[in-house]
């Protein structure tokens, strides 16, 4: 099989031109010793219409759309997002071959196999590794921390036994929920915290938080909350949900299988779904807050578009859909878990698949 690491290594800066010239007709808008900024082909089929965002670093040899996309790309992603929007529908190893056949890259050391290259695009992407660095932390700061399940959460259905098994403990002098956040592997990476006191909610009720002068912060976007917890589940459901917010993980106890994550915001990093798939999710469900109040009113489509565009961006990888409240069973704002299993479980049967 080709060495898909040793083609991308080898290809040049002039080659990329190439490439894009060839594929798309897309040609530079500007160049230095540092970077290439293309049109952003990467999300417009009309490139006149498009602005000057696209960056291409040399040195890195990564692409970093600055406009709606907020999105990194090796080569393959980028073509396979560019002739997507065209309407074309190409996998991992047609765009290999098609790289190959513009570069005329001979790979000497290739391996002659049964399969052809990789054998899925879950294979390729679990050989990737996580590139932005964080920090793993002492477990032992948690017990600054008492357990105590706040009332305001047992209220909601969150079990004190769901509390334990989630690490989640109390600030008392700062009147805070704590929510520690581990890697898929259980070691502390960051310590996040519901702030319940009003005065603090101008900075965001859901924020890192800071003892003694340090602050327990990490790269939301680059984890899943809860899959330390769930990652069995995945494996043998082959399904994941992914919520908006920690507290639907842990009210999402209450189902009868909890294979839900929360990606800790209103948007899904590439890197959140490829962890999903290494641990063999198959289809992934977006399970977002509610946006609109009322079915009938406009906002309500351009959620149903968002959600769309969303899962659509990553259907190429795995099955996609995702969860839209087609029936007004819940209010402006709440996540599908918030009314309950039966309500959760309805709307999950009636998700939105992407084709």
């Amino acid at each position: 099989m080709v060495n898909v690491k040793k083609l991308k290594d080898r290809i040049t800066s002039e080659e990329i031109k190439v490439i894009f010239s060839t594929l798309f007709g897309v040609e530079p808008m500007g160049e230095n010793d540092d970077v290439i900024i293309y049109p952003t082909f990467c999300h417009n089929e009309n490139v006149e219409q498009a602005s000057s965002k696209l960056y291409y670093y040399k040195e890195s040899k990564t692409f970093y759309c600055f406009t709606e996309c907020h999105h990194s790309f090796d080569l393959i992603d980028l073509i396979i997002s560019a002739n997507k929007v065209r309407g074309i529908k190409k996998d991992f190893f047609e765009v290999i071959e098609d790289v190959i056949s513009i570069v005329g890259f001979i790979d000497l050391d290739r391996e002659e196999t049964a399969g052809t290259g990789y054998e899925s695009v879950k294979n390729y992407y679990s050989r990737k590794q996580l590139s932005i660095p964080y920090t793993i932390y002492d477990k032992n700061v948690l017990n600054f921390f008492p357990f105590f399940p706040h009332p305001s959460w047992l209220n909601e259905g969150i079990s004190e036994e769901t509390m334990k098994k989630y690490e989640v403990r109390f600030y008392i002098s700062g009147n805070q929920i704590i929510i520690p956040h581990f890697d898929d592997k259980g070691q502390l990476i960051g310590i996040r915290a519901r702030f319940l006191n009003p005065e603090d909610y101008a900075k965001g009720k859901y924020r890192p938080v800071t003892l003694e002068g340090k602050t327990y912060k990490h790269p939301v976007s680059q984890f899943c909350y809860g899959l330390w917890n769930s990652k069995e589940a995945i494996a043998m459901h082959k399904k994941a949900v992914i919520f908006e917010g920690e507290k639907s993980v842990l009210k999402a106890e209450k189902l009868p299988v909890n294979y839900s994550v929360a990606c800790c915001g209103s948007n899904i990093s590439k890197t959140q779904i490829l962890q999903l798939i290494s641990y063999g999710a198959k289809e992934i469900t977006i399970a977002f807050d509610k946006e609109y109040a009322n079915l009938r009113e406009e906002q309500s489509t351009k959620y149903f578009d968002k959600l769309y565009s969303l899962a659509d961006k990553y259907s190429l990888y795995c099955n996609m859909s995702f969860i839209f409240d087609f029936d007004n069973l819940l209010s402006e704002k709440d996540s599908p878990i918030d009314k309950g299993v039966e309500t959760f479980d309805y709307l999950y049967r009636k998700r939105v698949h992407i084709k």
